[in-house]
């Protein structure tokens, strides 16, 4: 048998290591919420695929309505998106248990412009400004792409 002198400190670190874990386990527990796609005027969009927080896309089936789950810290949601060119996110609620998306139909198109100069070499972090019916000012991307929103109408 080895010195009981040397054993205590061996014991008392595996204690507060299972403790630790213990705890931190607690404290990211996982939450199953509900999540509910609806239209503008409430009534449930069926099979769009949506994350949360990030995290892979879920479809919300025939009636508009998945669960999920999700770690205490992404509770409150911070970023939804949706699947779909012709929708967008227009706002959420998240309360109770119950996530509820309202999705509206996108009224404009992105275009993606490739900006490079006259060497060839795609541009990056530049300001652009687009001049038409409405202007519109964004800054070029690390892969040198600009992204324009033009109206579908």
């Amino acid at each position: 048998m080895g010195n009981p002198v040397k054993l205590i400190p061996a014991a008392l670190i595996c204690l507060v290591l299972i403790t630790l874990c213990h705890t931190y386990s607690r404290a990211q527990s996982k939450n199953s919420i509900q999540v509910k796609t609806l239209d503008q005027s409430l009534r449930p969009l069926a099979d769009l695929q949506v994350s949360v927080n990030g995290n892979e896309f879920v479809s919300t089936g025939p009636r508009g309505v998945v669960f999920v789950d999700l770690y205490d810290s992404e509770l409150p949601p911070k970023v939804i998106k949706i699947r779909n060119d012709d929708h967008e996110v227009e706002s959420w609620n998240y309360s109770k248990g119950v996530l509820e998306i309202i999705v509206r139909k996108k009224k404009y198109n992105i275009v993606s412009i490739e900006v490079k100069d006259a060497e060839n070499k795609k541009l990056t972090g530049l300001e652009v400004t687009f001049q038409g019916q409405r202007s519109f000012t964004g800054t070029v991307n690390s892969k040198g792409i600009f992204s324009l929103p033009l109206s579908k109408d």
